[in-house]
């Protein structure tokens, strides 16, 4: 029991880290088209500070992912962690360089985030279920 809960906090800890950032991300003020968005240096700088996050976190997320309890809430993470950063990698090129075509393949991206999102939100509820029928 004692290793799952370790398990459980490294986990939480690499995800709050990205949550955190990919959170400021969609705080930083800006427009919602792409024609408000272009150039915007305040998101480009927004886009690298969370690509940075991610990308430090990563391992420490796909070290959980080969054994444990929580390994497949790890993997999800990872999956959900890997849609984010090609998203937000299209995204800051997008805004960098005023490129709509970019724009369009970021705003593409969002489905795999989407998707990714829902995976690791049903992981979420099932080891959820799983604790609360160990009560």
């Amino acid at each position: 029991m004692r290793a799952d809960l370790d398990q459980w906090h490294r986990i939480v800890d690499a995800a709050n880290a990205i949550t955190r950032s990919w959170n400021a991300l969609f705080d930083t003020p800006r427009g919602v088209t792409f024609a408000q968005a272009a150039g915007d240096a305040g998101l480009v700088a927004a886009a690298d500070a969370y690509l940075a996050a991610a990308q430090a976190q990563l391992p420490a997320l796909r070290a959980e992912v080969g054994a444990g309890r929580f390994a497949p809430l790890a993997a999800r993470r990872v999956a959900l962690t890997e849609a984010e950063i090609a998203y937000v990698t299209l995204l800051r090129q997008a805004v960098a360089a005023s490129d709509g075509e970019v724009w369009d393949r970021a705003v593409d991206a969002l489905s795999a985030v989407e998707e990714a999102d829902g995976a690791l939100k049903a992981e979420v509820e099932r080891q959820c279920e799983f604790w609360r029928s160990r009560r």
